[in-house]
């Protein structure tokens, strides 16, 4: 396998945040014959797919100042990953990643303090369907857990300090609605 990641951020001075990566990785066989699924015939004309060709992410990041009550974050992002198969069998459609693109978006207003916050989001906003894990047992059966559907969703936050009583962080609560 060889592969290379490239990623960069890029900001306007202290408003606008542009993020971007791209990887992209070959892989193939280093024997001369394989055979998948046991039938005798050399599967090495079958693309060496445990992973993704490429991925591709992409996020707009805008910071706006409302005066000196706080700041409104608003971001969006998008992450493509192309079909592929898993599980070390080619041959077997439960093995089969389906191509994706996943778009999240969300609102953050935070305090001038900053020792609080909410936010609401959207995760998946285009409802991509696809499988997140999958068991196969035999080449037409086996279990797959779909990834969750689109989903909606409010966070409030709040940043305690540390006042030897209460160990000082972040506490977080969330909210998430699915359609």
């Amino acid at each position: 396998m060889v592969g290379v990641l490239a990623e960069d951020a890029f900001t306007d001075g202290d408003s606008l945040t542009t993020e971007f990566s791209l990887g992209l990785i070959e892989s193939k066989y280093k024997v001369d014959y394989i055979d998948f699924n046991g039938d005798g015939e050399n599967d090495i004309g079958l693309p060496f797919e445990q992973q993704p060709s490429h991925t591709i992410y992409a996020a707009l990041t805008y910071l706006h100042q409302v005066g000196n009550a706080g700041a409104l974050t608003w971001r969006i992002s998008y992450v493509h990953t192309p079909a592929f198969y898993s599980g070390g069998e080619n041959l077997w459609d439960i093995n089969r990643h389906v191509s994706r693109g996943l778009l999240d978006a969300s609102i953050r207003y935070e305090g001038a303090d900053g020792d609080w916050h909410v936010m609401i989001y959207d995760k998946n906003l285009t409802n991509e369907r696809y499988y997140q894990t999958r068991t196969p047992f035999s080449p037409a059966f086996g279990l797959a857990q779909p990834a969750r559907g689109a989903a909606w969703g409010a966070e409030v936050g709040f940043d305690f300090q540390d006042t030897g009583a209460i160990p000082a962080g972040q506490q977080t609560i969330y909210m998430l609605a699915r359609p």
